[in-house]
């Protein structure tokens, strides 16, 4: 059974460790995802931002078109012929459509020399992003980028995101532009993807950010909450059957201990009766009256007994089945703890001293006497069977509150700490070797436990090794 319930342990731990790391990677994979879709929208930001103020730009500008447009004296000569000639056509129309030719054609010739310079085919990429015409017409200069930084705080407040940044032109070598994002992580900065302002220069706009953790981590608090909580209960779901395989595996170790004492305990009033008998037949004992009387006496002493262990047995399991049936009554729980003192006393090999105070103004409560006699006999006969003689026994009777508070102390040998927890186990007995001293079944405790919580009561010890054991038990005083 301990080979199979390490296994059981080993395999319980690898189980829930691999889930935890999978939960790990994935929790990680929509980190990095998350992080990339933040640079990615804060990069469509900037140039939206970088696109407007173009515009804006342009529109403060004079719209005249010998001020705008980029017309040689060929172009004008052309215009004033078709106004001539068509009177009704719009000669700012037709010079706008002029200039927008130029201008398709000076986009041409810009990506045919820079493909003729072998220029890195990322910065090529990412130039043509936005219109290199665009840019060109733009003057980065510091009132500019305080402009394009606070229309970009407007854009990213407008998605709720709150993050520091700052709008740069840095000056990034060739041969370090592909890692240049990387870089910057390696020593916890981000950036977006830089943006070629002048090629002869190698000058570059860039907003960048400090980690931007924080914002993706709170974006991300559900699925955090959602892992904790998994993990939360995935462990609490294995604590608890490791719990419940630690008990069951603690119960049968008791379990074996309990067949084996009740096997002795059977054995022994089964070997007086049968050498009982035997004596009778064999030595004719039935010839002689005295020893005859004195062996039946025996005899009936042992069966007896043996049907008294029985009946404890029986009853605890019918108990334990179906829970302890109270008939409940009126009675006085002095005059109870004097008769159960009493019956204790009968075939004492020890001597005992017992001594009882009560401070009970009403001594009458409503219980199940029957049951609380039997509660009180078991701890009694408990504090005489693990004390050394003489044996001294107090028994307080209080009040408090709403409860009858009895408190059974003893000068035993104690209970260890370690065990206080356990002794009102089924089956449990304080280990001390492969051999007891004291005979009996790891009931008693148990069955105690049950009276008392089913009239609504509570039952605990507190006990010193060698010292004395304190049984205190808390039952409701409803009188009716």
């Amino acid at each position: 059974m301990l080979k199979k319930y390490k296994i059981i342990i080993l395999i319980i731990f690898l189980t829930a460790g691999g889930i935890v790391f999978i939960l790990s990677i994935w929790l990680h994979s929509s980190y990095k995802n998350k992080e990339e879709l933040f640079i990615s929208n804060f990069e469509r930001d900037l140039f939206n931002v970088i696109q407007e103020f173009y515009h804006s730009q342009q529109d403060v500008k004079n719209d005249t078109a010998e001020n705008r447009l980029r017309l040689n004296r060929g172009d004008y000569r052309l215009l004033s012929i078709v106004s001539s000639r068509y009177p009704n056509v719009n000669k700012d129309t037709i010079a706008k459509t002029l200039d927008s030719l130029y201008k398709l054609r000076d986009l041409q010739r810009d990506s045919i020399r820079k493909a003729e310079g072998n220029q890195d085919k990322d910065v090529n990429e990412l130039a043509q992003i936005l219109s290199p015409f665009m840019l060109r017409k733009i003057d980065f200069n510091d009132s500019t980028l305080s402009v394009l930084s606070e229309s970009m705080k407007d854009a990213l407040d407008s998605r709720g995101v709150d993050v520091p940044f700052t709008i740069a032109l840095v000056k990034i070598e060739r041969e370090k532009y592909k890692n240049y994002q990387t870089d910057l992580r390696a020593v916890g900065q981000y950036s977006t993807r830089p943006i070629l302002i002048n090629p002869d220069d190698n000058e570059f706009l860039i907003a960048k950010f400090d980690n931007p953790q924080s914002f993706i981590i709170m974006s991300m608090a559900w699925q955090y909450l959602y892992v904790a909580i998994l993990i939360f209960m995935l462990i609490a779901t294995f604590f608890y059957l490791l719990n419940t395989i630690n008990r069951q595996n603690k119960l049968a170790t008791m379990r074996k201990a309990f067949v084996n004492n009740m096997t002795h305990e059977l054995k022994t009033p089964i070997s007086t009766v049968m050498a009982a008998v035997e004596s009778i037949q064999r030595y004719g004992a039935k010839d002689d009256k005295e020893r005859l009387d004195k062996y039946l006496k025996i005899s009936k002493i042992e069966l007896e007994h043996l049907s008294l262990m029985i009946e404890r047995v029986l009853n605890f399991d019918t108990a334990e089945t179906n829970g302890i049936q109270l008939v409940k009554s009126n009675f006085d729980i002095v005059k109870t703890v004097e008769s159960c003192i009493e019956s204790s006393k009968v075939g004492l090999l020890k001597q005992v001293d017992f001594e009882v105070h009560s401070t009970l103004d009403n001594p009458i409560i409503y219980a199940d006497e029957s049951h609380i006699k039997s509660v009180l006999r078991n701890l009694l006969d408990n504090a005489i069977k693990y004390s050394n003689s003489p044996v001294h026994i107090t028994i307080n009777l209080d009040q408090e509150k709403d409860n009858v508070i009895l408190k059974i102390k003893d000068n035993g040998i104690g209970i260890p700490k370690e065990h206080l927890s356990d002794v009102f186990d089924m089956f449990f007995r304080v280990p001390s070797g492969h051999l007891h001293n004291v005979k009996g079944f790891g009931l008693g405790l148990s069955y105690v436990k049950q009276v008392v919580e089913q009239h609504g009561g509570s039952v605990s010890i507190n006990s010193e090794v060698d010292k004395y054991s304190v049984f205190v038990i808390s039952i409701p005083n409803k009188k009716i």
